[in-house]
């Protein structure tokens, strides 16, 4: 009996060994489709442990990606990526960019300043920087011609117009416009602490909030205006718009 059960593991192992099928070809086969993502009964995946996609692999070997990036690019060769169009969206873009690291900047200064009395002479040169910067900021970001760009200034203002209150008791008042005005005697009055817990580098600070944004619109301002996503095939700027699926598709069809 012993024998018996010796046979039967064996005849179990060889028979795991080469597949349902008893063939060495069947096992080869279930294995490499185990391995490369085939479909089998426990998983609806495409794509195995090689992460290979192999609906995509058809359509690129198919031709029908190439045909859909040719259509597209074709419909943008024609425009001229030196034209007075293309150049005045650089110009944007750049002075988005530069507004807001000239905002950062200011931001990382006056965060790291001397908060107390005997300095406010110094402070207040950091602070009216600062204004200058945010109200610059302010002005490009709606100039801009990215969505993303407008959100993000509008999170900054809006986020500004809740520190209003706590603005005013140094001096700061938020303009209908959404910029900044400073009222000099009155800053140099503030109280030292007031200053630090708006300015300081708390990170629930207004000036660490301010900063977080400003990074954020440069940050945009720099990919929309050199990646992939921003550029025709013609080296020309497409209209900022949500990057859905719907949309890519649209567009390629």
């Amino acid at each position: 009996m012993a024998g018996i059960s010796n046979l039967n593991g064996m005849s179990n192992l060889f028979s795991s060994m080469t597949g349902t099928s008893g063939t060495t070809n069947s096992w080869q086969n279930n294995t490499l489709s185990g391995l490369f993502g085939g479909n089998n009964s426990n998983s609806n995946a495409s794509s195995g442990m090689l992460g290979i996609d192999f609906s995509n692999y058809s359509s690129i070997k198919s031709g029908s990606y190439y045909k859909l990036l040719k259509k597209y690019y074709s419909s943008n060769a024609s425009v001229d990526s030196n034209s007075e169009d293309v150049k005045k969206y650089q110009a944007k873009v750049d002075r988005m960019a530069d507004a807001s690291a000239d905002l950062s900047y200011s931001l990382n200064e006056l965060m790291h300043s001397d908060f107390s009395t005997e300095k406010r002479d110094d402070l207040l040169k950091d602070v009216e920087k600062f204004i200058d910067d945010y109200n610059n900021t302010v002005s490009k970001a709606g100039d801009s011609d990215s969505k993303s760009v407008l959100l993000k200034a509008k999170w900054m203002t809006n986020m500004t117009k809740e520190y209003s209150n706590v603005l005013s008791e140094i001096g700061i008042s938020v303009g209908s416009d959404n910029k900044l005005k400073l009222d000099t005697k009155a800053f140099k009055e503030a109280d030292s602490d007031t200053l630090q817990g708006v300015f300081g580098t708390s990170p629930n600070s207004y000036a660490n909030k301010v900063l977080y944004k400003a990074e954020q619109l440069y940050s945009l301002s720099k990919t929309y205006g050199s990646s992939a996503t921003a550029y025709t095939s013609a080296g020309t700027y497409k209209k900022d718009k949500a990057v859905t699926t719907a949309n890519v598709v649209d567009e390629l069809l």
